[in-house]
């Protein structure tokens, strides 16, 4: 699995669309801050976006790289697990479900 390169967590979501202190308030439209900097122009790390989508797909994007290190967590604890029974299928198919998914998101 390679290496992730996006931008490390914190990610969190954030309706102050534009950092003006001017928060949206609408049920279509919503925020993400990306990073530890949340886009430091020092380092020009982190990024923020804001769009028409859902609270649900606002979270789920802002949930990303929680949900990449779990996913990496398991990966690699069910490689160590079917190292000592490789006879386990079910276990063998999910491994290779959660590295599909992470090489999609770590191409």
């Amino acid at each position: 699995m390679n290496a992730p390169k996006f931008t490390p967590g914190p990610w969190r979501l954030d309706d102050d669309a534009f950092g003006s202190g001017i928060y949206v308030h609408n049920d279509d439209y919503h925020g993400v801050d990306a990073g530890r900097g949340y886009l430091d122009r020092d380092t020009m790390t982190g990024f923020n976006v804001c769009a028409h989508m859902s609270i649900a797909d606002a979270a789920l994007i802002a949930a990303a790289p929680d949900l990449f290190e779990a996913c990496a967590h398991v990966e690699r604890e069910l490689t160590q697990y079917l190292d000592a029974m490789p006879a386990d299928e079910t276990s063998r198919a999910l491994r290779d479900t959660l590295r599909a998914a992470l090489a999609k998101a770590a191409p």
